[in-house]
C-alpha cells in the first residue's frame, strides 16, 4: 500500500512536445553547415536520426561521405528508399548511381547497379538529366555497352549543354559504333592529325590522359588549325582540307568544336541513330 501512495504522490514529467520533422531538418542542417553554431557533423547526424524523412537520410548520406564512410552513406541512402516521406527518393537513386559508379563502396564499380540507380532518378524527376545523363554515358561505356553509351553522351550534350562529354561521344563515334559517317564527323571534328593523341581515358569527361581539363586546344592542335587554315579553299569537295583541286568542301562537312581543329564555335550533335 506504502508504494502506491509513493507511485501517485510522485512529481509528474511535462510532456515535452515533440519537434516537428522541419524543425529536426533546419537544426541538423546547421551544425552540419556550421550556421551559426559550430560545425559538428556527429550533432548533425544524432538531429538527423530523430526524422523519418528521406531527405534526412539523404543528407546524412552527404554527411557520411564526406566522412569517407562510404558504406554507411549506402545504408543511408537505401534506408531512404523506404522512407515515410520521399521527396528526395529521386536524389537518393542518383547519388546511389554514383556510388556503384565510383566503386567506394566496396572498391570495385558496380556498373549494372549504377545504371539501375541513375535510370530509376532520372524516371522519377526529368529535370535531373543534366545530372544524370553524362554519368548513364560513363557507366553503359564501362560496362561495354556502346550503343547505350553514344545515346546519353549525345542527350547530355545536346539537350543538356554539357560539353565536358563531347570529346567521349566523339571517341565513341571513332570506334566505328555509331557507323561510318560518324567515325567520319569525329575524325574531321577532333582533326585526324591529333585525333589519337587526344583522346580522353575511357570513363573521364573532359579530360586529357594526363587528367587536365581539354576545354581549350592543347599545344598538339596548334599545327593541325594552322593546317587547317593555310589549306582553306583547296578542298576536293569532301570537306576535307589540304586534297586539292581549288573547290571548297561541302559534302559531309561539319562545323567543330570551339578550341578544337576546324575552329567553328558550334557544333550540333549529329545524331547516330
Amino acid at each position: 500500500m506504502r508504494e502506491v501512495e509513493l507511485l501517485y504522490s510522485a512529481p509528474v514529467e511535462e510532456e515535452q512536445p515533440a519537434l516537428d520533422e522541419l524543425e529536426i531538418e533546419k537544426t541538423a542542417r546547421r551544425y552540419q553547415t556550421g550556421d551559426g553554431v559550430e560545425k559538428d557533423l556527429d550533432e548533425a547526424l544524432r538531429w538527423y536520426r530523430k526524422s523519418k524523412s528521406s531527405l534526412a537520410r539523404y543528407a546524412s548520406a552527404l554527411i557520411w561521405q564526406e566522412k569517407r564512410a562510404y558504406k554507411e552513406a549506402e545504408q543511408e541512402l537505401l534506408k531512404g528508399l523506404e522512407a515515410e516521406e520521399g521527396d528526395a527518393i529521386p536524389f537518393i537513386q542518383m547519388e546511389l548511381g554514383k556510388l556503384y559508379l565510383s566503386g567506394q563502396i566496396s572498391g570495385t564499380p558496380d556498373y549494372s547497379l549504377a545504371i539501375r540507380y541513375l535510370e530509376e532518378g532520372l524516371r522519377g524527376e526529368p529535370a535531373y538529366g543534366k545530372l544524370c545523363a553524362g554519368l548513364l554515358g560513363l557507366a553503359y561505356e564501362k560496362a561495354g555497352r556502346t550503343i547505350q553509351a553514344i545515346h546519353w553522351y549525345k542527350t547530355a550534350v545536346r539537350d543538356f549543354g554539357r560539353e565536358e562529354y563531347r570529346e567521349n561521344l566523339y571517341r565513341l563515334y571513332l570506334t566505328g559504333a555509331a557507323g561510318a559517317q560518324m567515325k567520319r564527323v569525329a575524325e574531321e571534328a577532333l582533326g585526324k592529325e591529333v585525333v589519337w593523341d587526344r583522346l580522353i581515358p575511357a570513363g573521364q569527361p573532359g579530360l586529357d590522359a594526363a587528367g587536365k581539363r581539354t576545354s581549350k586546344a592543347s599545344e598538339k592542335t596548334e599545327p593541325c588549325l594552322r593546317k587547317r587554315r593555310k589549306g582553306a579553299g583547296t578542298g576536293t569537295g569532301t570537306g576535307r582540307p589540304g586534297d586539292g583541286d581549288g573547290r571548297a568542301g561541302t559534302r559531309g562537312r561539319q562545323k567543330t568544336v570551339s578550341g578544337r581543329c576546324g575552329a567553328g564555335d558550334e557544333e550540333p550533335v549529329p545524331d547516330a541513330d
